[in-house]
């Protein structure tokens, strides 16, 4: 089973966090021994607690009901009314345990095989951005989704697409260091082994044409 499943996706917008996905791994669990998780909303780049007065519902495509979402967020209420240090009440676990069950269909809605065909439909939606935005091949992109280490599989898995190895040195760099380098420093740096060395060390995917994509991979807890 996917770690991450599709939650929504708001339609109509640029936003490259569009696709909003939960973590199914941790529902449910005693986390670090003491409490229980809230649902957050989540995806390549980004973390945050599900909230309703943001969600567009006349605007968004999901398996779910607007009445299916207000659950989800009563049982974040509830969880988080727990508090914490619950490994010593186990009274209160199996109230977690209970809140579950109040939401356990509307989780297994989400990993059902409609959802997951939903989601088909929307990836292949994220591809043509990817193919639109940055001029990656059907092909290419579809190696990226499959190379790609986490369940995500939207446009924000890439956060930039540079020329080639040096400009991935270059920029690099010029991250690390706030002021301009002196072009007599630069002239003394091999930015495309620098760039190669953070090609290989990091989540990069080469394209055939020389251009390194950048992944977006820091949320995969």
């Amino acid at each position: 089973m996917k770690k991450y499943l599709f939650l929504y996706k708001e339609n109509n917008t640029d936003d490259r966090d569009a696709i909003k996905y939960i973590d199914v791994s941790r529902i449910d669990k005693l986390e670090c021994g003491h409490y229980f998780p809230s649902i957050d909303v989540k995806g390549a780049c980004f973390s945050q607690s599900l909230e309703l007065n943001e969600i567009d519902f006349n605007n968004i495509t999901s398996i779910l009901n607007k009445d299916e979402f207000a659950k989800l967020d009563e049982y974040n209420k509830n969880i988080n009314s727990l508090g914490y240090g619950l490994d010593t009440q186990p009274q209160k676990q199996e109230q977690a345990h209970i809140f579950y069950k109040d939401i356990e269909n509307i989780i297994d809605k989400l990993k059902s095989d409609e959802n997951l065909a939903l989601f088909e439909k929307l990836k292949e939606e994220e591809k043509e951005i990817i193919y639109q935005q940055y001029d990656i091949t059907p092909e290419e992109t579809q190696k990226i989704f499959d190379n790609y280490d986490l369940d995500y599989q939207d446009r924000a898995v890439i956060d930039a697409v540079y020329q080639d190895y040096y400009d991935l040195g270059e920029c690099s760099l010029d991250w690390c260091i706030d002021e301009k380098i002196p072009e007599f420093i630069q002239d003394c740096i091999d930015f495309e082994k620098l760039g190669e060395k953070i090609a290989d060390d990091g989540d990069y995917y080469i394209l055939e044409d020389g251009r390194v994509v950048a992944l977006n991979c820091w949320n995969a807890i």
